[in-house]
Order: structure tokens, then sequence, then C-alpha cells
């Protein structure tokens, strides 16, 4: 998948120009920053845990999913607080208000497949990258051929997660139970 990853990138960049890709990843390396900082190692800790103690599934995954939401809400509330005090473009607060979304999926995503890790199921993480990675190209492509703007580029990034993160959860629910 990466060397694919890698051409769409360069395809998209080239597609989209120097001036709206340069927006678009503004606001994700923005948004990444605050998201490192709000982490908190959760899903290090769900994968350690399950991993010495698949039993403790129930309990595990309902505290360490609330404390993802809980640190989302946080990273989202430092995202808008931030780019207000900042008085960054409007258009630039709008990517970035994209890009928290596209975090806050990207990062629940991510925990889901540490429950995978923990449990030894890795045919289900390589099917939500699968996912994640043809979602991305398929509808991130989409935007580019109707609209060559960065806004557009991240509401497709956006729905790309949103699917692949829903999609994560169903696969978690049905194939390991919740």
């Amino acid at each position: 998948v990466k060397p694919l990853w890698f051409l769409f990138l360069l395809m998209s960049t080239r597609m989209l120009g120097p001036e709206e890709f340069g927006k678009f990843m503004y606001a994700m390396s923005y948004v990444a920053v605050l998201g490192y900082l709000f982490e908190g190692g959760v899903d290090m800790f769900t994968m350690r845990e399950l991993a010495h103690d698949p039993s403790r599934f129930s309990a595990l995954f309902g505290q360490t999913t609330l404390l993802k939401v809980i640190s989302n809400v946080f990273l989202a509330v430092a995202a808008a607080v931030s780019v207000l005090l900042l008085g960054l473009p409007a258009d630039q607060c709008v990517l970035i208000m994209l890009a928290t979304v596209h975090m806050l999926f990207q990062s629940t995503t991510i925990h889901f497949r540490f429950i995978f890790r923990a449990l030894e199921v890795m045919k289900f993480e390589a099917r939500s990258i699968i996912l994640e990675k043809v979602a991305v190209v398929t509808l991130c492509g989409g935007a580019i051929l109707i609209s060559r703007r960065a806004e557009a580029f991240m509401i497709a990034f956006v729905a790309a997660y949103v699917i692949t993160s829903i999609s994560t959860l169903r696969t978690v629910w049905k194939q390991v139970g919740l």
C-alpha cells in the first residue's frame, strides 16, 4: 500500500497545486501536533493490557474508548480556541476544524485497530487499513476532479475516515464482540 499511497500523495500535490496542498498540509500538521499532546498513550495501554489478559476486553474497551473520546473533546476545544487566539484567516480556520474532525475519527480508528493487535487478529486491522486507503483515494480523487480546492479535498478526507472508523467499529462489534 505504501508505494501506491506515495503516488496518490504525489498526484494530489500536483493536481491541487502548491498553494492548495500547502493549506491542506498546514491544517493537518497543526491538528496532528495537538493530537499528539492529548493522546496520552491510551492505545498502547489498551494493547498491552488486552494482550496480557483478553478476558478483560469488555471493561477495557469501554473505559479506554471513553478516555479516547475525552481526549478527542480536549483536542477539538484546543484546536478551536487556538485558531481563535491566533487570529488565523477564516479559510484556514475552516480547514483546521475539518482536520480536527479527521483527527477525531482517525484516532478512534487507530484505537479500534489496537484492539485487533492485542487480540492478534491482524487480518481485521489489514482490512481496515485497506478500506481507509481505498476510501481516501476514491473520495479524494473524486474531490480533486470536481474541485481543485483544499476544502473539497479535506471534506473528502474527513468522509473517508468517517467511513473507515464506522466500519472498523462494526468489525470490532461483529468479530470481537462488545
